[in-house]
């Protein structure tokens, strides 16, 4: 009887246990549903408020994708260009490289003849210096494009710079039989502060150009003309390389600072170069704060 009344009083306890804690979950439940019921009202009151939050976000989010978008299509042109540029190059390489290969194995077969040598010999110098070119092109561009060009500056004298340009391609002209005029105006101030290599290199490659897409007996002319400035500090100078030479079309005038670009035709084609030449002219003359533009037309000159 009492083991009877203990086991009726255990069942009592667990029983009041268990409603207790079922009265428990009921009103965690009731606090719980009261608190999403409230939330829900809270965000109904607040979602007017946020709905230009909302519209910043997805309009972030539309920016990023066409960052992304954008950021694809550059890449993929630059894949373009890369492609192109193994291609150019390894043209451009291959050329001087037979040369030297061939001339080498000419050397062997006459090597008891002096003067069949020192033929071979300059023409083998001929195709290193054109390798060169080509090689040291590739590395200007490459120095532009990283951002890593440096410029060192020193006084210099305009007159003394351009007699320098017109020793280094006079002989050049002289073979073509052809006309360089030069030409200095209002050059108040001779000696200037600025990097004097890297505008030789800029003038090597117009007056270069200028010879190479120029027939014989042509006539170039460089114009050197000092500007008026406001400035006190810098002076203001307007160069001017000038060919009645083969000029270019009007589609090609709008690429021809783009990197390994050349005009494709008969004429052009029998002409070495790479396309880098206008493409570092093009940054150089930007980098060191000028401008350049171009005027042509087929068989004008340029």
């Amino acid at each position: 009887m009492i083991i009877y009344c203990i086991i009726i009083t255990i069942l009592f306890l667990l029983l009041s246990f268990l409603y207790l804690r079922l009265r428990s979950d009921v009103r965690t439940g009731e606090r719980q549903i009261e608190y999403i019921q409230k939330e829900k009202s809270a965000m109904k009151l607040s979602l007017p408020d946020s709905l230009p939050a909302l519209r910043h976000i997805v309009e972030m989010v539309e920016e990023q994708r066409d960052e992304v978008m954008q950021m694809q299509r550059e890449q993929r042109h630059k894949d373009q260009e890369m492609k192109e540029m193994i291609s150019c190059i390894s043209h451009d390489i291959r050329t001087p490289m037979n040369a030297i290969i061939g001339i080498t194995s000419l050397i062997r077969y006459d090597a008891g003849n002096k003067g069949k040598v020192i033929e071979y010999a300059d023409k083998i110098d001929t195709s290193s210096q054109h390798l060169l070119g080509i090689i040291n092109e590739v590395l200007d561009m490459s120095k532009i494009e990283a951002g890593k060009t440096v410029f060192k500056y020193s006084d210099f004298s305009i007159p003394d710079f351009i007699q320098e340009l017109d020793t280094i391609f006079r002989s050049q002209i002289y073979e073509k039989k052809q006309t360089l005029t030069i030409t200095k105006e209002n050059i108040r101030h001779e000696w200037v502060n600025g990097d004097q290599v890297h505008l030789m290199q800029i003038f090597s490659n117009l007056l270069s150009n200028a010879i190479k897409y120029t027939q014989e007996g042509g006539e170039i002319q460089l114009l050197a003309e000092e500007c008026e400035s406001n400035s006190s500090v810098y002076a203001k100078y307007r160069f001017l390389v000038c060919d009645n030479g083969m000029g270019m079309s009007a589609d090609f005038k709008d690429r021809i600072f783009d990197a390994f670009t050349r005009a494709e035709n008969s004429l052009t084609n029998k002409i070495q170069g790479t396309g880098l030449g206008m493409a570092i002219t093009k940054n150089l003359v930007d980098l060191m704060g000028g401008t350049i533009d171009v005027e042509s037309e087929p068989g004008q000159g340029s």
